[in-house]
């Protein structure tokens, strides 16, 4: 009987605790840590309970139904989202060719969305250049904002890119490998809203197989089996040649392995 009292008793507790704001503003803050959400994506002060309930749970809620659904189509296979044909309206804003490559990632917490496209840019010639684009969508489920673009224009075509955060600022790192190595951009999604241009670039000794990242360190391997670990804001940089017998594979698991 005991038993039954203190388990109703800690079941009221939890439930009269699942309606304190407080307790949600902690859950939302550890969530948005775990997912890599910038501090600025919410409004969190100005949140009532029910949103600050409805930010915190939404990402297991949205994993749960991945996992739970038969339907395989919907496991996301990366971090890219698909849009239809951007309107007509939107593409002259944005200064580019219908012919244009869009590569869109919506950044998490649903608010930044970062499109890197390439093409012919308006008053460049026939050169083709690369174009990086953030966008500010506005709080989900709020009242509509205008949005908000910052852009850049990146003068050799990128080969590839990955989105860092900085989980304690406004500002993400945008990763760009192209022929000339490596740039880092810099993009606030605070005040003011704008890109940064690249500050930092390490040219690698040959062509990079593949790289991996953790916070501000970047590690790859090149072709001539030279691993190399740079830290982008100490702007310091230690590298290695590994046996080149190593099969390629082995060698991006070393590059993985030496950032966790």
């Amino acid at each position: 009987m005991n038993k039954s009292k203190e388990h109703s008793q800690a079941c009221k507790s939890l439930y009269d605790a699942s309606k304190v704001r407080s307790v949600w503003l902690e859950v939302t803050y550890l969530m948005m840590e775990e997912q890599e959400i910038l501090p600025n994506t919410y409004p969190l002060e100005a949140l009532d309970t029910t949103t600050l309930r409805h930010i915190a749970t939404s990402p297991a809620r949205f994993s749960s139904l991945l996992k739970n659904h038969r339907d395989s189509r919907l496991l996301p296979k990366s971090s890219r989202i698909l849009l239809g044909p951007i309107e007509e309206a939107t593409r002259l804003g944005m200064r580019v060719h219908p012919e244009v490559r869009h590569f869109p990632t919506l950044l998490p917490g649903g608010r930044f969305l970062f499109l890197l496209w390439e093409g012919s840019v308006t008053g460049a010639g026939s050169r083709h250049k690369a174009c990086v684009q953030l966008w500010d969508l506005g709080l989900p489920g709020t009242s509509s904002q205008s949005t908000l673009t910052a852009s850049s224009i990146l003068e050799d075509i990128y080969i590839s890119w990955q989105v860092l955060p900085d989980p304690i600022s406004s500002v993400y790192h945008l990763v760009v490998q192209n022929d000339q190595g490596i740039d880092i951009y810099a993009f606030d999604t605070g005040s003011p809203f704008h890109f940064a241009k690249p500050t930092n670039r390490l040219a690698p000794d040959g062509d990079i197989l593949d790289f991996s990242w953790w916070k501000n360190r970047i590690a790859w391997v090149t072709d001539r089996c030279q691993v190399v670990i740079w830290d982008f804001k100490k702007r310091s940089a230690t590298s290695w040649v590994v046996d080149p017998y190593f099969l390629v594979e082995e060698v991006r698991m070393l590059v993985r392995q030496l950032l966790d």
